[in-house]
């Protein structure tokens, strides 16, 4: 009798390790919640029979044997109901109904507390092989009859309603686990008929056939404890699939209404909900004309680039699809936010053209304005000239007072560039402290002013007491006839000006 107190309790430890671990570390929804309620009814009345088996007197052999009422009418209500809920056919099942079916075991479990006969037992006596407890009944009793009635319909009829949806089950996962629960169904009826009303054999054993009834609940819950049905049946549906999926994404009818619209889209626009709207309302003027040209000329689009009303720069790919029920065309929009891919873009292009410390154009954007400048000249004849600018004594300010001051004197010196650099004209940084302006016309006025304006530059913040100066020397293309010779000599002047 010991070891079968120390089997039921071990079990319902393990099951009970199994209930916190579940309730730790998964969400609570409502299925969660029934399927740990369902464990803990378990746990109970194994664990009352655990006292049971070993009690020291008849007295407290029946206040378990009572208290396992909970449990073993408990269960059998509770796992029906589970299925019910997981199925979606307590849906179908009336308010008034409802009532009746929870009535009916919380009326057996009162009758199994007050006294007299439980709906298990007619009396409570020592095993015929010295086992502890166990209990007799008749099949002359009502109540035991009752409860015999009430375990084989609630169970048969979860069965029927657990065999209907497995054969419309939608994917294999939810096969694998409608099946445990079938078994676990099936198991939980043949456990409580063996250990109820097989009286032979519990005369000379405890309720020995529920052990294995036990046994086979803990495999099975165990193998479904990381399985959460509701996720994975969620996970497969298409609204869950649109409100999840990586991008943004509506649906329209041939009338261009919006009929859906997930969280995604929805926070693109900046709108809470974009049903009823025409979809061509969320997109700025330009990009909803140029849709409704590919939808009137019947274009593919796939992966093109639109603006949304809020000015978000968008990828925006249409499919179209059938309700099959229904006959009727459906329309697919799918979105990508492409403002990072935009800004990233933007960025690249102005690495590319301009001076990321001065802000000045660069080298290559400064060639190619002279190969213009050149053609240019040969079609019409417009002159124009090169002024090339070096600092003077740059090395000693990088020495002397460090690179960041260098820096401080590079930006110094573009700023005075942009200030007496007109619109027409284009001022750049060539390499480490050489400075380019390409000026149409004459640059002789341009030229001092741009080394009054160098001298003038205030380097007490960054290279107290050096005065800034520069090397300035021009040559205009009528003199050169070519860019590399355009270059060489303005060069050959500024440093000679130095």
């Amino acid at each position: 009798m010991i070891f079968f107190s120390v089997l039921a309790s071990a079990l319902a430890a393990s099951l009970f390790t199994m209930i916190y671990n579940r309730a730790k570390t998964t969400k609570m929804d409502r299925m969660n919640v029934y399927a740990l309620a369902e464990i803990t009814i378990f746990v109970f009345w194994i664990f009352c029979d655990a006292f049971f088996y070993n009690a020291s007197t008849k007295e407290w052999a029946w206040f378990w044997h009572r208290l396992t009422s909970f449990g073993a009418i408990g269960y059998v209500v509770g796992a029906a109901n589970y299925y019910f809920v997981m199925t979606g056919f307590s849906k179908k099942v009336p308010f008034w109904l409802k009532i009746i079916y929870f009535a009916i075991p919380a009326l057996f479990t009162i009758k199994c507390l007050v006294g007299g006969p439980t709906a298990f037992a007619t009396d409570i006596v020592p095993s015929k092989w010295g086992l502890g407890w166990t209990y007799v009944n008749s099949f002359t009793d009502l109540w035991s009859v009752l409860y015999f009635i009430y375990t084989h319909v609630y169970l048969s009829v979860a069965l029927v309603v657990l065999y209907k949806w497995l054969r419309t089950a939608p994917h294999q996962m939810a096969k694998k686990f409608g099946s445990s629960l079938f078994r676990l169904v099936i198991c939980c009826a043949w456990g409580g008929f063996t250990s109820v009303y097989i009286i032979t054999i519990g005369q000379y054993f405890p309720p020995i056939p529920c052990v294995p009834l036990f046994a086979f609940g803990f495999i099975v819950w165990n193998s479904v404890k990381s399985y959460d049905f509701s996720y994975v049946q969620e996970a497969l549906d298409n609204g869950y699939i649109y409100e999840n999926c990586i991008g943004a994404m509506l649906i329209t009818d041939d009338t261009h209404t919006i009929l859906y619209s997930n969280h995604a889209i929805c926070n693109l626009c900046g709108a809470e909900d974009l049903v009823g709207k025409n979809v061509f309302d969320i997109f700025s003027d330009s990009s909803a004309e140029k849709l409704k040209g590919k939808i009137e000329k019947s274009e593919a689009m796939s992966a093109e680039e639109y603006s949304l009303k809020n000015s978000v720069p968008v990828i925006c790919s249409r499919y179209q699809t059938q309700n099959k029920s229904s006959k009727l065309d459906l329309f697919l929009l799918h979105f990508n936010d492409i403002t990072a891919l935009k800004e990233a873009t933007e960025r690249l292009n102005y690495l590319a053209n301009f001076d990321e410390l001065t802000g000045l154009s660069n080298r290559r954007m400064v060639m190619n304005r002279l190969f213009e400048m050149e053609e240019s000249y040969r079609k019409t004849g417009l002159d124009f000239e090169l002024v090339f600018l070096d600092l003077t004594k740059f090395k000693y300010i990088n020495d002397t007072f460090g690179h960041d001051a260098g820096d401080e004197a590079l930006r110094a010196v573009a700023e005075v560039l942009k200030k007496n650099t007109p619109e027409a004209d284009l001022a750049a940084r060539f390499a480490g402290d050489e400075f380019m302006v390409i000026h149409i016309g004459e640059s002789t006025e341009t030229i001092e002013n741009l080394r009054r304006e160098i001298q003038a530059i205030d380097t007490s913040a960054f290279a107290p007491g050096f005065n800034m100066n520069a090397g300035i020397g021009s040559c205009k293309y009528s003199e050169a006839m070519d860019v590399e010779a355009l270059i060489k000599e303005a060069d050959t002047r500024m440093y000679k000006d130095k």
